[in-house]
Parts: C-alpha cells; structure tokens; sequence
C-alpha cells in the first residue's frame, strides 16, 4: 500500500483491492499493455506519468470524487506527488498475535 498526496490531499493506493477487473478493463482500453496488475504496478513504481495518473483516476474514483479519465486530467507534477508517496506495511489484525521467527542455529 502507499500513501500520497494529489491535489492538497492524502489518498491510500492499495493495489490488492484497487486494481479492480473494472479498472484494469478500462485503463487496458485507453493504454493497452498498462492495463495489466504488474505493468501498471511497475509503471506507478518506476514513475511512468501514464501509470501514475491511471493510479490517481483509481483512488479518485474509489472515493466517488467522479474523476476525468487519466487522459484528461490537469497537468500536475508527477515528480511531487511521487515524493510524497509513502509504502505503508499491512498492520497485523487485532487479536491476532504475530509470533516472532524461529531462533537461527548462531542464535541457539
């Protein structure tokens, strides 16, 4: 999951329930081979400004905020949003302990 800032607010992308059949369909429709889970992921990690903005048109649309299709948006600074982007690790669930790992055999 990562964390970033468009527009003056803060947005949570969590691929796994993000990138929905819906929104891969559409964005596959509008840019092809960006369409598929591991091509956009790359894309948004490596910083490709098509990618980013489908990523941006997902979270938007999640929080019913009815946003352009990505070729459509405003310009903005793909440099800058990618700076405020933060990868966010799954907290365990409450209630459910996490056991620590097994001791090495140098630790024993």
């Amino acid at each position: 999951m990562w964390e970033f800032e468009y527009n003056g607010k803060t947005y949570l992308f969590n691929p796994r329930k993000d990138l929905t059949y819906s929104a891969l369909s559409h964005i596959k429709a509008w840019y092809g081979e960006l369409g598929r889970y591991l091509n956009l992921l790359q894309g948004w990690i490596y910083g490709d400004p098509d990618a980013v903005a489908c990523v941006v048109w997902i979270v938007l649309r999640r929080e019913n905020e009815n946003p352009p299709e990505p070729n459509r948006f405003e310009d903005f600074s793909v440099g800058e949003l990618l700076g405020s982007r933060v990868e966010k690790v799954d907290e365990p669930k409450k209630g459910k302990s996490v056991s620590p790992p097994p001791p090495t055999p140098e630790s024993t």
